[in-house]
């Protein structure tokens, strides 16, 4: 796994390669009113199958990423209850 770009509070993109396919993935950021976000994950496959592998792992794929934003965005609001995250 290579992180192509990250930028704290916007998100970040990250790259894999596997079985001559290269996995671009990217989880972004954007404010939703005062006190809340939007993540947004995006995941695409390109290579000789690329379509193919991106249609069949899609939704596994998918459903391990929203158990892991729901468990970040537990532990953010966990942390922002106790005050230990401070505005920037």
């Amino acid at each position: 796994m290579e992180v192509t770009w990250c930028e704290p509070g916007r998100g970040i993109r990250w790259t894999s390669t596997a079985a001559g396919h290269r996995l671009d993935y990217a989880d972004l950021i954007t404010p939703d009113g005062p006190d809340g976000c939007t993540v947004t994950m995006t995941a695409t496959v390109s290579g000789p199958a690329g379509a193919v592998v991106q249609q069949l792992a899609g939704p596994l794929s998918a459903y391990g990423q929203r158990r892991r934003l729901t468990r970040l965005g537990a532990l953010a609001e966990y942390l922002h209850r106790r005050t230990i995250v401070f505005a920037a």
